[in-house]
């Protein structure tokens, strides 16, 4: 990695790193996109389309912040982009994705949302689209029966099996020091933050799954954010398109670990097929049938519509556009980290070694001569030390 010429040049790279960290905790985007009540409207969907009623979601938010003097902020740092040295047209770019981040936290609810989701997540070049397509009806033709094993309520302290638990275990194994919070209003299963990992109280999970959450959000999240405090430059606040990287490697990591089961394909078919349906139009409840007739239970199919369409407003009984759907970037991303490290291991040195894109990967490789970063810790070494606490 390039390192600054001189003092003014660090230091100048030492505040942009800080503005840009700080502008992603203000954005907050996914936080922001997160409907109100969001539990209570699950249930009131789930009884209602098991009663025969097909009804659409109807979403609510908190009031959104006005973030327009640090979209200002950010546009003027992605134009002196010249006065951060090599690195950049790195730093522009990121300082433009936290902008369009910006701009769609202010159109939560709005008709305007979904134009700025499709362009803050956007469709992969055309010949990835087709392996993408590929990808997706392999998973959904796999058939699999419900699974048997035992189920474990997510956040026992007591059952040894928990996500909980499990979660607790490898962190141990790994001297990481990360908190471990429960919220009740938490829209998926787990979230990584900085410093934690928060999990949502009273699901029942096979101690597979608990294994497979934890090893994607501790290693595939967790770690590179750990190690990037450790780090300089845009690797502490992340390159352009880094997030949706991320995601592809944390399901490269569930593979690699034989965590990603046929019900787990399954599944990421499904919030494939539900993002792009939306982003031609349909509406929710047209998703929703079309992910029964894929074999989604009612309550599977309605919660992978709601992840899809959060962000999105209601007018009646229909969503206003499509939602944030930033899962339609996932099975291209994993695809894509998939084919890389395949091509060249050492590239997943830089995703261990901070918050990284497959794009800033190998331009670090190509100007060092290099492909893995000094003193960078290895997947089989992580691989090693949660072995021994799950059995995998």
């Amino acid at each position: 990695m390039n390192q600054p010429d001189n003092q003014l040049e660090k230091a100048v790279i030492l505040r942009v790193v800080s503005a840009l960290l700080l502008a992603e905790r203000q954005i907050a985007l996914l936080e922001r996109c997160r409907p109100l009540g969001i539990h209570a409207e699950l249930e009131r969907l789930v009884a209602d389309w098991n009663r025969g009623r097909e009804s659409s979601a109807r979403f609510s938010y908190a009031l959104q912040p006005d973030l327009n003097d640090l979209i200002r902020g950010l546009e003027l740092i992605a134009g002196q982009t010249e006065r951060f040295g090599d690195e950049g047209p790195w730093f522009g770019a990121r300082a433009q994705e936290l902008a369009l981040d910006a701009e769609l936290v202010q159109a939560v609810g709005t008709e305007q949302f979904a134009a700025l989701a499709m362009r803050r997540f956007a469709l992969p070049p055309p010949l990835m689209w087709e392996a993408v397509d590929g990808c997706v009806e392999g998973f959904l033709r796999i058939t699999f029966e419900s699974s048997t094993a035992p189920l474990h309520r997510s956040n026992d302290r007591a059952d040894e099996r928990s996500l909980y638990s499990v979660l607790f275990r490898q962190l141990q194994a790994l001297g990481l020091k990360a908190s471990i919070l429960v919220e009740p209003q938490l829209p998926t299963v787990a979230a990584t933050g900085i410093g934690s990992i928060s999990i949502r109280p009273n699901d029942w999970l096979s101690e597979l799954d608990a294994r497979r959450i934890a090893a994607h959000e501790i290693l595939g999240h967790l770690l590179p954010r750990e190690n990037a405090l450790k780090a300089h430059g845009i690797l502490v606040c992340a390159p352009a398109c880094a997030s949706g990287d991320e995601e592809g490697r944390a399901l490269y990591i569930e593979e690699r670990l034989g965590l990603m089961d046929s019900a787990r394909k399954h599944e990421l078919g499904l919030r494939h097929r539900a993002c792009a349906l939306s982003r031609e139009g349909a509406g929710f409840v047209e998703v929703v049938r079309v992910l029964r007739g894929l074999g989604a239970s009612v309550r599977s199919a309605i919660s992978v519509a709601v992840r899809c369409f959060r962000g999105s407003g209601t007018a009646g009984s229909r969503a206003l556009g499509s939602g944030l759907g930033r899962e339609i970037i996932y099975l291209p991303a994993y695809l894509a980290v998939r084919h890389a490290f395949e091509e060249i291991p050492e590239l997943e040195g830089w995703f261990e070694s901070g918050r990284c894109s497959l794009a800033y990967a190998r331009h670090l490789g190509a100007s060092l001569g290099e492909h893995a970063p000094p003193n960078a810790a290895t997947f089989r070494h992580y691989l090693s030390a949660i072995s021994t606490q799950t059995g995998t």
